[in-house]
C-alpha cells in the first residue's frame, strides 16, 4: 500500500468513526415520560393505577411518588393527585402529576329524536343495579315507547310493547320522600300491588314541566335525565291513538350505559353529581 493510499484510507475510517459518535449524541432524547392510568368505572369502587414510561435519558433511573413509592407503576390508588420525581444516570430531572378521577355511570338511551342521557340515584341501589344491568344486557335495544301522554310521561320497557310485559320478576319498592317527580324525573312502573313492587323493566319519563307530585311516594323515582330533555318533549309530542300508543313506533334504537367524571358531568351538561 503506497503512503497516499494508506493516508486516505485513514481519513475515511476517521471520518466514519466522527460520524458514529454524532450519531449516538443525537439520537439520544431528551428525558421524558408517558402516563397511562386506570380509572375505577364505578362509584363504588376506590381504587385504581398507574403506569409510567420513561422515555430518553439515561439509564438507570429512580422513579420516587409522592406515595413513597419507588417503581414505574402504582397500584390500589383511591381517587386524587400523584406526583412523580424521575432521575436519571446524568442527574437530569423531571417532575409530573397525575390525577385518578372515579367514572360514573350513566344510561343513554339513542332515538329518532335525539339522545336521552339518565344519571342514576345512589339512594335506590335495587332500581340503579338493575337498570345498568338491562342496560348492559341490550336488553331495551329495539324496544319501544308505548304509552305517552303530552304534558305528563312517556312509558317503555315492556318487550311486549304492550304495557303488560317484562323481564320476569318485580323490584322491591325503593319510594323515598325526599326524591319527587319533577320534570326528567325517571320513575319505574308498576301495576297495582300492595308492596308497590315496581315492574323488573319498565320505566316512564317525566315530560310535565311542572312535574307530577301526585306521584310522590307512590311510585320508585330512580333517576333524572342530564341531558335531553328536549327529546323527551319531542316524543311526548307524537301522535297517538287507543291506549296512548304512538301512531308511528318510537324506537329505542340502543340503550347503553356510558361513562362520565364528575368534572366532565358539569362541563358539558352543568350537571352538579346530587
Amino acid at each position: 500500500m503506497t503512503l497516499k493510499n494508506f493516508i486516505g484510507l485513514t481519513l475515511i475510517i476517521a471520518i466514519l468513526g466522527f460520524g458514529l459518535i454524532n450519531c449516538n449524541e443525537k439520537n439520544e432524547l431528551p428525558l421524558s415520560a408517558t402516563v397511562s392510568k386506570t380509572d375505577p368505572s364505578c362509584q363504588t369502587c376506590n381504587d385504581g393505577s398507574i403506569d409510567l414510561t420513561i422515555v430518553g435519558g439515561t439509564a438507570p433511573y429512580s422513579i420516587v411518588w409522592s406515595t413513597n413509592a419507588v417503581t414505574e407503576d402504582i397500584e390500589s390508588l383511591t381517587i386524587g393527585t400523584y406526583s412523580y420525581t424521575i432521575t436519571d444516570a446524568n442527574l437530569d430531572e423531571l417532575k409530573g402529576t397525575v390525577e385518578l378521577t372515579y367514572f360514573h355511570e350513566l344510561v343513554k338511551i339513542e332515538t329518532d329524536f335525539g339522545d336521552i342521557l339518565i344519571w342514576l340515584y345512589d339512594q335506590t341501589p335495587l332500581h340503579k343495579a338493575n337498570f345498568l344491568k338491562l342496560s348492559k344486557d341490550g336488553f331495551y335495544d329495539g324496544l319501544i315507547f308505548h304509552r305517552v301522554i303530552d304534558e305528563f310521561m312517556i312509558q317503555g320497557g315492556d318487550p311486549l310493547g304492550t304495557g303488560l310485559g317484562g323481564p320476569g320478576y318485580d323490584i322491591t319498592a325503593e319510594i323515598l320522600p325526599t326524591i319527587k317527580h319533577e320534570l326528567g324525573s325517571l320513575g319505574a312502573a308498576r301495576n297495582n300491588n300492595p308492596e308497590k313492587k315496581s315492574n323488573g323493566s319498565q320505566f316512564y319519563i317525566v315530560e310535565n314541566k311542572n312535574g307530577t307530585p301526585h306521584l310522590d311516594n307512590l311510585y320508585t323515582v330512580f333517576g333524572i335525565v342530564v341531558n335531553g330533555i328536549n327529546a323527551v318533549h319531542s316524543i311526548a309530542d307524537v301522535a297517538t291513538g287507543v291506549s296512548d300508543r304512538p301512531v308511528n313506533d318510537v324506537v329505542m334504537k340502543e340503550v347503553k350505559v356510558v361513562s362520565y367524571t364528575a368534572s366532565e358531568l358539569e362541563t358539558q351538561f352543568s350537571f352538579i353529581i346530587p
